[in-house]
């Protein structure tokens, strides 16, 4: 939500009627009002353990291991996304596609990058889908590397995500993170 927004829904949560309740959902509970928290009370919903995702693969069918480790890394802990991967090839090979253009926006040549970013001009959850698969391989490999050219890069591309998520500019934003 916008600032604005959040201003607006202040009030329905400052003033609710009886029997209303509000849930609120947030990956970034940092990007809410104080004012909004304050009235809140949090609850951390944490991914599930490597463990349990292997058990899930485990009981939804038989898969190829390149195809499991696949599920593994764009899952990321998530049951309901690993169940729907498994289940919806269309689906699957856009994620894919997706994962891929992010390694081509990270390690590709400056004209790949543009390439790339053209492609997601006026897709916004593709873009940001983007962006957050991004963000998610260079995690990986700032966890092996320390790299801080790379950790400036992420810092990029919260921001730049943070934009698109105001409803910024996604060509201009995109090509931001090529340069």
């Amino acid at each position: 939500m916008s600032v604005q927004a959040q201003n607006a829904f202040l009030k329905l949560l400052e003033e609710p009627q009886d029997g209303t309740h509000f849930i609120l959902a947030t990956h970034r509970l940092d990007k809410l009002l104080p004012t909004i928290i304050s009235r809140s009370q949090t609850i951390q919903v944490l991914p599930v353990l490597q463990e349990q995702t292997d058990e899930l693969l485990n009981s939804v069918s038989d898969i190829d291991q390149t195809k499991r480790s696949r599920l593994q890394f764009i899952a990321k802990g998530l049951p309901a996304e690993i169940i729907r991967l498994q289940e919806d090839d269309e689906y699957y090979e856009k994620r894919i596609k997706i994962m891929q253009d992010a390694k081509t926006m990270i390690s590709g040549t400056p004209y790949e990058k543009l390439l790339t970013a053209h492609a997601y001009k006026d897709d916004r959850s593709g873009a940001v889908t983007l962006l957050g698969d991004m963000m998610m391989q260079l995690t990986v490999v700032l966890k092996s590397t320390k790299n801080t050219a790379q950790a400036a890069k992420l810092t990029q591309l919260i921001d730049t995500q943070d934009a698109l998520n105001a409803n910024g500019n996604i060509r201009l934003h995109l090509a931001r993170c090529v340069v």
